[in-house]
């Protein structure tokens, strides 16, 4: 029977990536998923994934995803492969609310470029869009998608 020094359970998203850096820094690696790959009964199944780092959830995650998009640029040179879109998110909320201010909050932290708009700025730049007294938006160009099965 073969020894490894790391088991990952589950090959989505966070095990292949798991797996490949534990593997790259030199150790025996083995991953094991109930399902052949891929499969749509886990998180990282479907075409596409959202990226962001001005993350409203909480500040401390920004300097994760920083990185995170350094990694991404890596698998996709490796991969030789378009695997990251940038397109830029807009979230609209209330300035009272948990988004908007997260948002903010964070990029203020970590020196993260976002846009802020008022509800004309969003109308005027995405007239399909009719905002709700009360709200404002968010742009952060640099966020966009992944292609997270082929990044899995």
């Amino acid at each position: 029977m073969a020894d490894y020094d790391v088991v990952v359970l589950g090959t989505g998203g966070v095990g292949s990536a798991a797996l490949l850096h534990a593997a790259s820094a030199g150790a025996r690696t083995i991953g094991l998923d109930r399902f052949i790959a891929p499969h749509n009964r886990g998180s990282s199944h479907g075409q596409t994934r959202i990226i962001r780092q001005a993350y409203f959830e909480h500040p401390q995650y920004v300097p994760l995803l920083v990185e995170s998009y350094r990694l991404w640029e890596e698998l996709a040179a490796g991969a030789q492969k378009q695997l990251y879109f940038e397109t830029g998110v807009l979230q609209i909320g209330s300035t009272e609310g948990e988004v908007v201010p997260g948002v903010l909050r964070a990029a203020e932290e970590h020196g993260l470029f976002v846009e802020q708009l008022s509800p004309h700025g969003i109308e005027s730049r995405w007239p399909a869009l009719c905002v709700p007294p009360g709200m404002v938006g968010v742009l952060e160009p640099r966020a966009g998608y992944l292609l997270v099965e082929e990044c899995v």
